[in-house]
């Protein structure tokens, strides 16, 4: 029915719909898990919650990997969308960073950005929203180019706090 950007679209609409107007508790509840998409062959839905309702003070940042979180699998998914929201309220002056990692002998390598061989472009898994930005939320999508998801970064950029933050993983 409906083709590439047009889907991601209304599944994003109906997510800042249902954050905007409710609790995010209820959009939690409220079969998230089941909400997938068959796209090409391939079923785009809810992962993983991994932040709700945490607050990040004046030039903090919330870390996943270090709030409890453990880097997870992701090599069976070509993009991951990390999804950043707040009830009602602006994202406005926060910095989203995705890192996905290569485990190695020694540890793991983390990759936060690629070169596009094709165009000779470098692409960032970093986002900088700015003051002005009077949305509720951003969807950030990361191609899958590593196996390991192994942490979602949001650092606070403002002067004042921001609270009530939600980060949520979808992947297709």
């Amino acid at each position: 029915m409906f083709k590439g950007r047009g889907m991601r679209v209304i599944l994003v609409s109906v997510l800042v719909l249902l954050l905007a107007v409710g609790g995010f508790a209820q959009v939690k509840m409220m079969k998230m898990k089941k909400m997938a998409v068959k796209k090409a062959g391939c079923a785009a839905g809810y992962l993983k919650t991994l932040a709700s309702g945490v607050t990040i003070g004046a030039g903090k940042e919330y870390r996943y990997i270090t709030s409890g979180g453990k880097p997870f699998d992701v090599s069976r998914y070509n993009y991951l969308h990390i999804i950043v929201g707040r009830k009602a309220k602006s994202v406005a002056n926060l910095e989203i960073t995705v890192l996905l990692s290569v485990s190695v002998p020694a540890g793991a390598l983390l990759i936060r950005e690629y070169m596009n061989c094709e165009n000779r472009t470098r692409n960032s898994f970093t986002v900088r929203l700015p003051s002005n930005y009077n949305k509720t939320a951003y969807v950030l999508r990361v191609p899958v180019i590593a196996p390991m998801l192994y942490d979602v970064i949001v650092k606070n950029r403002g002067t004042k706090d921001i609270d009530d933050v939600h980060v949520i993983l979808f992947a297709k």
